[in-house]
């Protein structure tokens, strides 16, 4: 079985030349896009707030004016920010360059300030540990790539959230797979 493994960005040529341009949806599995949707469609004035921008930014910035995305590497936030400005269908959105640990922007917001927090980017430990203050109770927060074993010392943090669990178990509506990828969420206590 031959799998294929895709770069965040798409690589394509154009008359122009080579040209990037990121995925049309989160780079999450597919039943995380779902609730997403759901979410956002439920919720269309909610606080949003991503570690890692990328394809989730322009994505949630075309369902939320109220986000909020922080990227440590200064080429792909120009990239995003260069994608956030020039499309017509996205809100404004709070996009910050932050040198790593980037999750410091916790500190910034008042308890309970976020609706939903997704952890795609760097030092994924210190962004869910930092998050728990800023999550609204019956707010959601977000992994990806949850599977693997070096983030799960933070999971106690947790205990006692109600937990979801999902597993890409195929090729992603993009074409993406690698064994074992997991999206999981939390839903803080006490709404």
């Amino acid at each position: 079985m031959m799998m294929r493994v895709l770069l965040p960005l798409f690589l394509f040529f154009s008359v122009g030349g080579w040209a990037f341009s990121l995925r049309p949806v989160p780079w999450i599995t597919d039943e995380a896009v779902a609730f997403l949707e759901m979410f956002c469609e439920e919720n269309p004035e909610a606080k949003i707030l991503e570690f890692g921008s990328g394809a989730s930014t322009l994505w949630f910035a075309k369902r939320t004016p109220n986000l909020y995305s922080v990227e440590h590497d200064e080429r792909f936030y120009a990239l995003v920010q260069k994608e956030l400005s020039t499309n017509p269908d996205c809100f404004p959105a709070k996009h910050y360059l932050r040198k790593r640990p980037y999750y410091s922007i916790a500190d910034e917001f008042s308890d309970g300030y976020f609706d939903l927090i997704v952890v795609d980017g760097r030092n994924r430990k210190g962004c869910m540990a930092r998050s728990i203050r800023i999550l609204k109770p019956g707010g959601i927060l977000m992994l990806d790539n949850a599977e693997r074993r070096y983030y799960h010392p933070v999971f106690p943090l947790l205990e006692g959230w109600d937990c979801t669990v999902t597993q890409q178990r195929g090729p992603d509506q993009c074409g993406f797979c690698y064994p074992g990828w997991e999206t999981t969420w939390w839903i803080k206590p006490g709404a």
